[in-house]
């Protein structure tokens, strides 16, 4: 694939940078078993994970695939929105499949059509990546087929960074001036993002050789029997020679609030920049703001990894933890809390049931689906009464949708949402259809097209189940019958996110902050991330196992048990809901 003969100065000035930043990539996330080059089985190798700044060229590399003569072509999948077709001119060997542009979504700032996989018979391609913020990610496919049909898939990630970050291995030594040049190559100066300005800002008011004490363990203990064991700790302490000890008796306020002065970088968005050997050269402008934040302290520590956070945020570097152990025994830690946070953390959940009375209960049997509206009531598909019942903070319970709907009685609400201002989403599973409510008002948004004697026509998406909705409002629902997803938007225009037959027997759907659409299959106990509405890739779980769980391992050679449902929280991080283990 060949760029346009327009692309400018600029953007070939930057190859050089993100080249270097290839060369220092991360490790891929995903291993795959290692072949003979003498092997003729098919194997993709997308090479590694790539990090480089927005608005640059990268060089995707499928050279190290095997076998090395024989792939008949090379099938690059991009996600929507990533590359564009008016940014390239192909080859006559090259084939392109576009994404559709939405004429209902026409007329907006960026009507430009996506490009959905490019297939070529060249090993290298050069891509222009989008103008993304710094920290976002996403995943292109490659898949290479022989002459004979056969085929392999391999992902290859690549992460949009700070224009001032090149790798592990390349030092950044520059001063900046308030003027927005640059001096002296020899002074030394850090640049960090936000979360890191905030940490160290938290650090550099830490005493590293002070020492909290803190009990994690109390057991039956009384407040007074606490307070002893403390001032003995304190006294003991004291006597063996170690003065910079604070009271653990004295008070301490639940929270902090403080008001952080940090430095940021403003890179100007036209910049030029270009490398001769590891010399950088960047037009900034540094300026400095307040950070409003408010920090907490627990009381209720189980374990050193909250001890640790409690001391860092008494500002001492040193840490004493007590407790009960099993014996009946003062058991007593002591450690550097920065070097625990960084080696051993250690978070601990705790879950307890909701309480409800008989009636209630025996309302929500067989429930089927769960959603959470902002004032914190909880609403509940009851499958014995084909109800949508909601519970409120003294978990009383009240119908919120039964009976006929839009002239249909419920039968079997399988999935619910809240999307922005309170919008409630169902899925009506075996009346094929969805509506929303607002106020007691109902909007039909998916429903089967029927023939004149009242049947369904035939060749039509059945079963609609789990619904979610993204970051941006958009409504994803899954269609059971066919393991098909689609998306319904704003404007209210459906568009499919996943054909049927790529991934089989999908039972629930998530989407993160940057609108990725990830799906669950427990007939093949995988996660995947959906690339594009024909490919989906593994992002937790296993096919072949040889039946051991195990921690601390790759999402991807972890084996998962019947995998049934999936979120994520307000971090991005996936939660799986495993109904065998």
């Amino acid at each position: 694939m060949n760029k346009s003969i327009y692309v400018t100065a600029k953007r070939i000035c930057c190859v050089l940078p993100i080249i270097l930043s290839m060369s220092n990539a991360q490790e891929k996330r995903y291993d795959y078993e290692l072949f003979n080059s003498n092997s003729q089985e098919v194997k993709a190798d997308a090479g590694k994970d790539i990090k480089a700044p927005a608005n640059t060229t990268i060089l995707l590399d499928a050279s190290l695939s095997n076998p090395k003569k024989g792939l008949q072509s090379y099938e690059w999948s991009f996600q929507e929105g990533i590359i564009f077709q008016d940014d390239y001119h192909f080859n006559e060997t090259d084939s392109v499949i576009l994404y559709k542009l939405n004429q209902d979504e026409v007329g907006g700032t960026d009507d430009r059509v996506s490009i959905k996989q490019v297939i070529t018979k060249n090993k290298f391609i050069e891509v222009d990546l989008p103008d993304m913020p710094a920290g976002n990610k996403f995943p292109v496919v490659l898949k290479v087929v022989d002459f004979k049909g056969n085929h392999h898939s391999d992902i290859v990630w690549v992460k949009i960074t700070n224009l001032n970050t090149y790798g592990d291995d390349f030092t950044h030594t520059e001063e900046f001036l308030g003027d927005g040049n640059v001096s002296d190559p020899n002074t030394e100066a850090h640049i960090v993002s936000t979360d890191d300005e905030q940490q160290n800002h938290l650090l550099s008011k830490v005493k590293l050789d002070y020492i909290s004490i803190q009990p994690i363990n109390k057991g039956q203990l009384k407040t007074m029997e606490v307070e002893i064991i403390n001032a003995f700790l304190f006294n003991e302490t004291r006597k063996l020679g170690f003065q910079k000890v604070i009271d653990p008796n004295r008070f301490i306020p639940d929270s902090v609030q403080t008001l952080k002065l940090v430095e940021r970088i403003r890179i100007d968005s036209m910049i030029v920049y270009e490398t001769i050997n590891t010399s950088i050269t960047l037009d900034t402008l540094i300026y400095s703001e307040t950070v409003d934040t408010v920090l907490y302290y627990n009381f209720n520590c189980i374990n050193d990894s909250c001890a640790a956070e409690n001391a860092l945020l008494e500002g001492v570097g040193q840490v004493i933890t007590w407790g009960i152990n099993e014996f009946s025994e003062l058991e007593v830690h002591f450690f550097d809390a920065l070097k625990h946070l960084n080696n051993d953390p250690l978070w601990v959940w705790t879950s307890s049931p909701v309480v409800l009375n008989p009636d209630v209960s025996e309302k929500l049997h067989y429930p089927e689906a769960l959603a959470i509206i902002d004032d914190g009531k909880l609403l509940v598909a009851a499958g014995k009464s084909q109800t949508v019942y909601e519970l409120n903070l003294n978990q009383d319970a009240s119908t919120l949708i039964g009976g006929k709907v839009l002239g249909e009685k419920l039968l079997h609400p399988s999935g619910i949402d809240v999307g922005p201002n309170g919008i409630v989403y169902i899925s009506d599973r075996d009346n094929h259809r969805m509506f929303s409510m607002l106020d007691k008002e109902y909007v039909s948004l998916l429903s089967p097209l029927k023939s004149k004697d009242g049947s369904i026509r035939k060749g039509q998406a059945l079963f609609p189940t789990k619904i979610t909705v993204g970051p941006g409002g958009d409504i994803y629902v899954i269609y059971e019958g066919n393991d098909s997803v689609v998306k319904i938007g704003k404007n209210y225009n459906v568009s499919l996110v996943l054909q049927p037959g790529i991934v089989s027997g999908i039972r629930d759907i998530a989407v993160n902050n940057k609108n990725s659409v990830f799906v669950v299959s427990p007939s093949t106990n995988i996660v995947y991330q959906v690339i594009n509405d024909s490919t989906a890739v593994p992002v937790a779980g296993m096919g072949k196992t040889d039946g051991m769980v195990k921690n601390n391992i790759k999402a991807t050679d972890s084996f998962l048990g019947l995998p049934v449902a999936i979120d994520f929280d307000s971090a991005d991080q996936l939660y799986i809901g495993d109904n065998k283990f």
